[in-house]
């Protein structure tokens, strides 16, 4: 039987590995697309177009089957990339793929879409808005709360470098000393979740909503603290400040993605349960694989 075809964005990111790694590998065949030059990280078929363009698309998701829009997933900005630059491709991928005849296309979010403070969330929104109402098949959003991915190094994972920044005994500066929640899940149960909506007959046109136990990040990193039996050095500092800073960093026309991402989070105060969850990462799996 023929593997059915996927085109993959954002394979080199945290999220695109772990997936490529996965054995969704054997039951699918991965075509991933790449703005920029790669290593190879194991895909059937690895293609570059540095400028996208509705002609370069239209070639490449010929037979596609579905789409699964990993870019930007994890970090706010790719190099030298805006998010309104990120949201056009969003958008010129979806109308291509209405096109082609695309049947599935999977977009994977941000739960700091669900009430956008910054900039990152609100872009997020807005190509979630364009999928839901422009796509003419089936749609499934994947709100993402922050992913920990073990024993990754190039892990865009907020959590992660957070976490490797207690065992390294870094200094740590966070809004507010890190009293707000996060809900972290770990990376399989991620890719289980995806393995779920993939196996159906038909993708249900929904928004998922990925989360884990939730917790205050100065907790999270105290235990893992406690754990290795290092100092937690953590710096508070105040909202208004990291805001000035990001928006200081941006006009400079650098990208400090922590930063950005942080200060997402800390303004977030309400953290709905999920309407359509599988499964749920619990704190101590997270603490396990620290």
């Amino acid at each position: 039987m023929e593997k059915k075809k996927i085109l993959l964005t954002g394979a080199s990111g945290t999220i695109g590995q772990q997936i490529l790694k996965s054995d969704l590998r054997k039951e699918y065949y991965f075509q991933c697309l790449f703005r920029t030059d790669f290593t190879d990280i194991g895909g059937d078929k690895n293609i570059i177009i540095k400028n996208w363009s509705k002609a370069s698309l239209e070639n490449i998701l010929e037979e596609t089957d579905t789409i699964i829009h990993l870019a930007s997933s994890t970090k706010a900005l790719a190099s030298g990339q805006s998010h309104a630059e990120s949201f056009e491709l969003t958008k010129m991928l979806v109308e291509v793929a209405n096109k082609a005849s695309v049947k599935n296309f999977v977009f994977f979010s941000s739960d700091l879409a669900s009430q956008p403070n910054g900039n990152y969330g609100k872009y997020k929104l807005k190509s979630e808005e364009v999928i839901t109402k422009n796509f003419k098949h089936n749609w499934l959003i994947v709100r993402c709360s922050p992913v920990w991915v073990r024993d990754q190094p190039s892990s865009n994972s907020t959590v992660y470098k957070l976490i490797d920044s207690v065992k390294k005994q870094r200094l740590i500066i966070l809004p507010n000393g890190g009293r707000f929640t996060v809900t972290p899940i770990w990376i399989d149960d991620l890719v289980d979740n995806l393995r779920y909506a993939l196996d159906k007959e038909e993708i249900s046109s929904m928004v998922m909503e990925l989360k884990g136990d939730p917790i205050e990040i100065r907790e999270l990193l105290e235990k893992v603290s406690d754990r290795y039996s290092v100092e937690t050095r953590i710096v508070s500092i105040p909202l208004w400040l990291l805001k000035f800073c990001t928006k200081s960093i941006m006009l400079l026309g650098c990208n400090l993605t922590i930063f950005e991402t942080l200060l997402d989070i800390g303004e977030k105060t309400d953290f709905p349960r999920p309407t359509n969850e599988i499964k749920r990462t619990k704190i101590n799996d997270i603490l396990k694989r620290v």
